[in-house]
């Protein structure tokens, strides 16, 4: 069975969609209705379910619902969604040129690279749960990274690309006594964005810490990604099961999941002072940033 049939036959059988918060909507209806109940009445203009405050505390019928009575995103205004997207963007160090890359922009070359994009693009059209690329440096695995996380995110969907080094930083930096937000809420704003590209994984000084961290925020995203709730791309050089443990191999290897090795030599050398543009168009951009 082709993997598009098959993701689309999940969708069939689940019951809650695949959508990101603001379908939380049609998630609870699901489940018995919704009644949306506004905590405080917004100002003139604001949003009329949510009055403005991004949250709404709802009811659905069944009253003995985990779901009962908390509050949740805003299904119609998406406030903290932009606020979840704002913050993540601080995170991923793209410059302006790389937030405009696109999956057009993946150069074809070589060999291997070729049946990289096909599964990229494939990844794009219907993800599910892990898409992991490795081998060797300079190919493309990261420009394939940039412009799935730009593909999402134009979707409206919460989407950020990040390096495992700036990833670990960020979240450290949660447990400064001074910072703005405690490391436990920036791991569940990371652990829950829709979709997720972490770059150069195999790059990180594995501290205890390091190695903790990264087993806890793959398996949450990989169960989220069993039910279609958010999507994780990863990018290495070495095969996943020379530098990660069995357990997150399994994981990464899950047979429903894409795992693609892209064999083509590091093309940077080969580049010269002449490809080098001010306005950088997108073909320059494609052969440059091919970690």
């Amino acid at each position: 069975m082709h993997i598009s049939e098959g993701i689309e036959r999940l969708r069939g059988q689940m019951k809650t969609p695949n959508a990101e918060l603001r379908d939380y909507r049609g998630l609870l209806a699901a489940k018995g209705g919704l009644i949306v109940q506004k905590d405080v009445q917004g100002e003139s203009g604001a949003c009329a379910t949510c009055g403005g405050m991004g949250w709404v505390r709802v009811v659905i019928k069944d009253t003995t619902a985990p779901s009962f009575g908390k509050l949740v995103p805003c299904p119609d205004c998406g406030v903290v969604l932009e606020h979840r997207q704002e913050r993540l963007d601080e995170i991923s160090g793209l410059s302006e040129v790389e937030r405009r890359v696109t999956l057009d922009d993946l150069a074809l070359r070589c060999e291997d690279t070729p049946g990289m994009i096909d599964a990229v693009r494939e990844f794009a059209a219907n993800p599910w749960g892990f898409l992991t690329l490795h081998g060797d440096v300079g190919n493309g695995k990261t420009i394939a990274l940039m412009a799935l996380a730009n593909h999402f995110r134009k979707q409206g969907k919460v989407s950020v690309y990040v390096t495992f080094v700036d990833l670990l930083d960020y979240i450290r930096a949660g447990f400064d006594d001074k910072a703005s937000e405690n490391a436990r809420y920036r791991y569940e704003m990371v652990k829950g964005a829709f979709f997720l590209a972490v770059d150069e994984i195999d790059k990180a000084n594995m501290t205890q810490f390091a190695y903790e961290f990264q087993t806890r925020l793959l398996d949450d995203r990989y169960r989220l990604g069993l039910e279609l709730r958010a999507h994780t791309a990863f990018a290495m050089n070495e095969a996943p099961e020379w530098i990660m443990p069995v357990h997150i191999c399994s994981r990464l290897r899950d047979g429903r999941f894409l795992v693609v090795e892209n064999k083509d030599p590091d093309l940077r050398p080969a580049k010269g002072r002449d490809d080098q543009e001010d306005d950088m168009p997108p073909d320059w951009v494609a052969d440059a940033y091919g970690r």
